[in-house]
């Protein structure tokens, strides 16, 4: 709860932050092209580098996720194929189509998990950090030829300053004057290059933003919105299996136990994961009883059509591991 409360406010802080900036600065939102001034360029790097490098540390990581948990799905469907081969009486007619529904949906979601687009998205943020580091190589040759160029004009300065009595002392100022003149067009070549690149990538800013950013979370919202699709009738199925008025046996219980096989109804749903059923010949509200302790009995827990891939329990076969062939 206060990790959720905590991430619920960073992101009420971020969206009233975009509307007040969106709502300051209208002209600015409608000319995204605008030059940015020359002082402000290489100030402008950073924050959009570490845009790139956050997307590219959210894409990584998720693509690690999805496939620890197509890894984890593909797993438990083994174990419960090698589970059913050993005891096929060990799911209940209502257990056993709700797992070949959800083994089906396993399968299903293989696509969302490993063709997201993600990678690519990687591979834009790879390719535009690559970018930024050729800059910053620009950026650091620049300031080096800079530095070169003030020792000389120091030198000469220097020298300039001091008695020249001898045909040294000129030759020397001589050859620091011309060491000046080449470190002083360096320089500038340097600086007209630095400038240029950082200007280009700067400018760039919002074909960036678009690689990046915007297409990780296009990629990252598709792929949970196919995963949803594929699990809200198996997820409705599993809801509806215990619904109210649902005919019920108990089990679970120890032996001997007064309720223990008894059958029964499900009177309401309570929180908790808890249920509520009626006692046969007993007033009052019931019994309140765990989910687990309940069977659906009659009709599979899935109903007529609750989910789609769970038409009844066919036997162990029905519940094979996605990709499991």
């Amino acid at each position: 709860g206060g990790v959720r409360s905590q991430v619920a406010a960073a992101m009420a802080v971020f969206k009233s932050f975009v509307s007040s900036v969106t709502d300051a600065n209208p002209g600015k939102r409608r000319n995204s092209n605008r030059r940015v001034p020359t002082g402000d360029l290489e100030n402008a790097l950073k924050p959009q580098r570490v845009l790139v490098s956050a997307v590219r540390e959210m894409v990584q990581e998720c693509m690690q996720s999805f496939e620890a948990l197509r890894k984890a799905q593909l797993t438990v469907m083994r174990a419960a194929q090698g589970y059913l081969g050993f005891d096929t009486a060990g799911l209940d007619e209502s257990a056993l189509a709700l797992l070949q529904a959800s083994s089906a949906f396993f399968q299903a979601s293989e696509s969302a998990l490993t063709k997201s687009g993600l990678r690519e998205v990687s591979c834009a943020c790879d390719r535009i950090l690559k970018e930024f580091a050729e800059v910053a190589g620009l950026i650091k040759d620049r300031d080096e030829a800079h530095r070169e160029f003030e020792h000389y004009n120091e030198k000469v300065a220097n020298i300039l300053a001091g008695p020249q009595r001898s045909t040294g002392d000129r030759e020397r100022l001589d050859r620091n004057q011309e060491k000046l003149t080449l470190a002083q067009k360096e320089a500038h070549g340097k600086r007209q290059a630095c400038e240029t690149a950082v200007r280009t990538i700067v400018e760039r800013r919002t074909f960036h933003v678009r690689a990046t950013l915007h297409a990780a979370l296009r990629q990252y919202v598709s792929a949970f919105a196919s995963l949803g699709e594929g699990a809200a009738p198996v997820a409705e199925a599993f809801i509806g299996e215990l619904k109210v008025g649902t005919p019920v046996e108990v089990v679970g219980f120890p032996e001997g136990s007064e309720i223990n096989g008894l059958n029964s109804v499900v009177a309401s749903v309570l929180d908790q994961g808890q249920l509520q059923i009626s006692i046969p010949g007993e007033e009052g509200p019931g019994k309140a009883v765990r989910s687990e302790h309940l069977i659906p009995v009659g009709a599979a827990g899935t109903g007529e059509d609750d989910a789609e891939g769970g038409e009844g329990a066919d036997g162990a076969d029905g519940a094979a591991a996605p990709g499991a062939g």
